[in-house]
């Protein structure tokens, strides 16, 4: 904090004497009040056009480019279904048919479209409960503002649970975000250090199945995707060559790696036969760089949601991925 006000005070100074005087006493001004008039409304105005036509080239930009603002626009957001029309769906399942039931947060959402294009037609009832910033396990997290675990979110919790050991569903799919390491809180709301961080989530993620597998023929877990350090849209309105805005794999995982190793530890209590997982890491991601364009699509709609669009590339292997858990609960 005092670097940066001795910083901003170092500008200030030099602006002052570099800048601001020079024009202010400049004898040709002083001469005239109209010239000095005419100069400060040029720069004004003139500053005002360079920010309009940044701002016209961006969007200009946007509009050549349809697929990123499509991708940007067309999202899946939480659940609106109530839990009591969630259940009458999950119990109506035809008897010879299959209730897939997913819960989770926006990274959960973001494959409603994919799920019911997978289903369409199939002797599968897809069911989705998602409530944005709430991962389906009982971690504490803050939000990116520092607030912690509302009532609303816990309360989403305990009727999805409710609703699984109620209703029984064929297969359980767990999808949500893994890169809440550094927000993830203790029982009060008190930060705490990374080690217990990742101890919380693994055992809330433990006591997530315990809960669950009771009560299901088979739970499948959806990895979650890579996290871009910034929106790769920026990059890709910027330039001609997607293949430029590709960033090195290393930095792509290692906001969700350390939470995925938690979850990973959690599921190993589960027996081959009791689930399957499904990751687009190595989709999105060769050895070296993860990409942010493919099929002829955005990949993502900010810097860690997929895009739906994308999303729906993926339908022929989340058959596969259904077909596996079908044949766990036989």
């Amino acid at each position: 904090m005092s670097l940066a006000l001795l910083v901003s005070f170092v500008l200030a100074t030099a602006s002052y004497y570099l800048v601001e005087n020079p024009i202010r006493y400049a004898k040709p001004l002083q001469r005239s009040h109209l010239r000095s008039y005419l100069i400060g409304f040029a720069i004004t105005f003139g500053a005002l056009g360079v920010a309009t036509v940044g701002y016209a080239i961006g969007d200009a930009a946007e509009r050549a480019n349809p697929e990123l603002v499509e991708a940007r626009e067309n999202v899946d957001s939480e659940t609106e279904e109530s839990m009591r029309e969630l259940e009458d769906r999950l119990i109506s399942t035809a008897p010879d048919g299959y209730s897939v039931f997913l819960v989770g947060d926006s990274h959960g959402a973001q494959w409603r479209s994919a799920f019911e294009a997978a289903t369409d037609g199939s002797s599968i009832e897809f069911v989705e409960a998602t409530k944005n910033a709430c991962p389906a396990i009982g971690v504490i997290t803050a939000s990116t503002r520092g607030v912690p675990t509302t009532e609303a979110c816990k309360q989403f919790r305990i009727d999805t649970l409710t609703l699984i050991k109620e209703t029984k569903p064929d297969i359980v799919v767990l999808a949500q975000a893994e890169g809440y390491l550094g927000r993830i809180r203790a029982a009060d709301g008190a930060e705490v250090s990374q080690d217990a961080q990742l101890k919380a989530w693994e055992a809330a993620y433990s006591q997530w199945i315990a809960d669950v597998r009771p009560h299901t023929g088979a739970i499948g877990f959806i990895i979650d995707n890579p996290r871009f350090p910034s929106d790769p849209n920026e990059c890709l309105i910027s330039t001609d060559d997607p293949s430029e805005c590709a960033v090195p794999r290393a930095d792509v995982l290692i906001a969700t790696e350390p939470l995925q190793e938690s979850s990973e530890r959690a599921r190993s209590g589960l027996d081959e036969d009791e689930f399957v997982t499904f990751s687009t890491t190595d989709v999105i991601c060769d050895e070296d760089f993860c990409s942010v364009f493919a099929d002829g699509l955005p990949i993502y709609r900010d810097f860690n949601h997929l895009s739906s669009e994308w999303t729906l590339t993926q339908v022929p292997r989340l058959e596969e991925f259904l077909s596996s858990l079908v044949q766990l609960t036989r």
